[in-house]
Parts: structure tokens; sequence; C-alpha cells
């Protein structure tokens, strides 16, 4: 009895052996040697940023209305237009101030022929007074010819008196001139009153003509026209909108978190979906002094360094601002280290040549990789780029 349990123990260990050695076979056939590079992972220092959506908005935009009553005779310009400064951009009929003109015109020219008339009775007169002064002196002569014939009694006392009237007369002639000059000078005053006064309505009718044509202040591109030709033209009621596209901002909304750590002059990275993955650089040159109570962000304008015709900006367009804040110690490992496994995310790790699959939480994205929050210690060796071969549990060759 003990023999047959014996030869049967025996059986069964050889059973066990020849089944062993296949397993051991298949297990090394599962699982073949996988050439693949592997490094320790450390903590690495990189940029702290954060991004901030915002809109590209132009940083002069000019709203033309018109300062007259009229209605719109042109419109020389529409939506997506680029404009010259000074160039006409809307012509208004105002017949009004044309005749105004017109008259202050006319008035200018009534006055100024007021002013020749005055002028000239201003030269009459003074040739007035040098004939009454010419009299006078000429009536003074005689008188004192006179007083020397009457001193010694060669003429009668009616004589003498006919004389001494004359030269009366010739001084009250002078003064009878002088006041004539005063008068003209007093007219050729008044010409020139009323000569300022034509050349004021002049101005102003002229500044009223002028309101009737539109022009541009700036160099830009039109972006909103809100009026067509026959259309009443109302002070102060827009007509076109008008930016310049030389210069640009991206208005970024920053949380109430972050902005404390926000400076003027900060440069900044900024991204336009619009115009592919090329970055503009920025500069933080406003930052608004208030927030947002409904979405708890501050705007901050950031100024474009460059933004040149042929990048196609214009206000609207979506954009992010990426602020760096300093520098921090981070868990990063390559992007190619990534590996999926249906939903789940993860890298393999190698320990005494074998790959482990182990699962772990990514962050942020920087230049040198992804960040991994948790998951991995440092000092943990990694697959950097696990070839498509590889798998759980495979040997790993170097």
């Amino acid at each position: 009895m003990v023999r047959k349990f014996t030869v049967f123990i025996t059986l069964l260990g050889f059973v066990a052996s020849s089944c062993s050695e296949p397993g051991k076979e298949k297990a090394a056939e599962k699982h073949p040697p996988v050439p693949a590079h592997s490094e320790e992972i450390s903590f690495t220092a990189v940029f702290d940023s954060f991004t901030a959506p915002g809109n590209i908005r132009a940083r002069t935009t000019t709203v033309l209305s018109s300062r007259v009553a009229g209605q719109i005779e042109r419109l020389a310009v529409r939506e997506g237009d680029r404009v010259r400064q000074g160039q006409v951009v809307v012509e208004i009929e105002n017949r009004e101030s044309a005749a105004q003109l017109r008259r202050a015109q006319a008035g200018v020219v009534e006055a100024q022929r007021a002013l020749d008339e005055a002028e000239g009775g201003i030269r009459g007169a003074e040739v007035g007074v040098r004939a009454a002064e010419t009299n006078r002196d000429l009536a003074l002569a005689t008188r004192k010819r006179y007083d020397v014939l009457r001193d010694r009694r060669s003429i009668s006392p009616q004589e003498y008196d006919e004389v001494d009237t004359r030269y009366k007369a010739a001084a009250q002639e002078i003064d009878r001139a002088q006041e004539g000059l005063s008068a003209a000078k007093s007219r050729r005053l008044q010409v020139l009153a009323r000569i300022e006064q034509a050349d004021a309505q002049v101005e102003s009718a002229s500044t009223a003509q002028a309101y009737s044509r539109i022009v541009s202040p700036i160099d830009g591109i039109v972006t909103s026209r809100a009026a067509e030709p026959g259309m009443q033209a109302t002070p102060g009621l827009p007509i076109l909108t008008i930016e310049d596209t030389r210069t640009y901002q991206l208005e970024a909304a920053v949380e109430e978190s972050r902005v404390a750590a926000i400076r003027l002059g900060q440069s900044v990275r900024v991204e336009i979906d619009a115009l592919g993955s090329a970055a503009i650089d920025g500069r933080v040159s406003e930052i608004a002094p208030s927030s947002d109570p409904g979405a708890r962000t501050y705007t901050v304008k950031l100024q474009l360094k460059e933004s040149p015709g042929d990048r196609a900006l214009r206000s609207g367009l979506f954009g992010r601002a990426t602020f760096t804040m300093g520098t921090r110690q981070a868990l990063v490992v390559p992007q190619s280290a990534l590996a999926r496994h249906g939903q789940l995310e993860g890298v393999y790790i190698v320990a005494d040549n074998v790959a482990k699959f182990r699962i772990v939480k990514t962050g942020k994205a920087y230049e040198e990789g992804i960040e991994i929050l948790s998951g991995l210690t440092p000092g943990t060796r990694i697959l950097t780029a696990p070839p498509s071969g590889v798998s759980d549990g495979a040997q790993i060759t170097p």
C-alpha cells in the first residue's frame, strides 16, 4: 500500500514538472523582451503661469456723426473699406448753410466798398482841413497888416472889421473841417466793425458748410455703417465707425484672485485663434480699478507689440493671454511618456527591467513636458517613449 502511494506521488511530481516548464515557455513567449529607453524622474523648475481669455480691441475707434441736420447725399465707403486721414467719407445736403455763406460773402464785399468810401471821405476831409488852415493863415496875415494900418489910422473901422470877420470865419472853417475829418474817421471805424462782423459771419457759414462734408480723422478701416444715402442725418447719431488698424490691444478678463500679481509693463504671451499657433508679444498697459461684480473679474488691457496689417487683426477676435507668475518645482515627464488604456491615463514604470502600467493624474503642460500631480514620486524610473509592443509586465531591454 505504501509502495503504491509512493509511486503515485512520484508520477504526480513528474506531471507537475512536465506542466511547469511549458508554462514558463508560454510566459516567456507572452512577454518577450522589448527594447525601450527609460530614465528616472525628478523635480524640475517650471514657470508658473495662468491663462486669461479676452477679445481684441482697437486702441483708437472713431464714431462719425453729423453736426447738422440734413439728408445724406453720398456715403463713399462701406464696411471693410480702408480710409485715409482727411478723406471725405460722407456728404450731407445743406443748402441753407450754402446760402448763408453766400450772403456773408456778399456782406464782406459791401463792407469793403463802404470802407473804400470811408477812406475817400477821410482823404477829402484832410484836404478840407489843410485848405481851411491855409485860408486862416492868409486871413491872419491880412489882419496883421490891417492892424498896422488901423494903428496909423490909414483905414476906416469898417474895413478893419471886414478883415477881422474874414479871419474869424476862416478859423471857424478849420473847426468845421476838423469835425468833418473826425466824422469820416468814425465812419471808417464803423465800417471796419462791419467788416469784422461780416468776416465772422463768413467763418460761421463756412464752418456750417464744412459740417456737410464729414472726413475721416484717422487712417483705418470702416467697421460699421449705420446709415444709407437718402436717410436723414441727425446731429449725434452715428453714421460710420472707423478703427485704427495700426494699434490693437487685448482686453483680458482676469480672476480677482490673480489680478494682484499682475504689474504694469509686464510682458505677456498672447495667442489669437484666428492667427493660428503664432504668438504675439504683449505688455500690460492698463489694469481696471474695479471688477465686474457679475463675473468677478478685472479687465486687463494688453498692448500688442506687433500688429502688422497682414496678420488680419480685427476688433472682436478671441484671444488668450498667458501671464507668468514665477518659477516653482514640479514633477514633469515627457509628453511622449503618457499612455492611454481606454479612459485611463498613465505611464509605464520600470522595476527590475519589468514594465508596469501606473495610473497618474496630470496637470499643466509646459515646454519641458506635462506635470504629474499624483501617481509618481521622484526617483521612479519610467519609459520616456513606450514602444507599440509594450504591455503591463513586459520585459524591458535597455
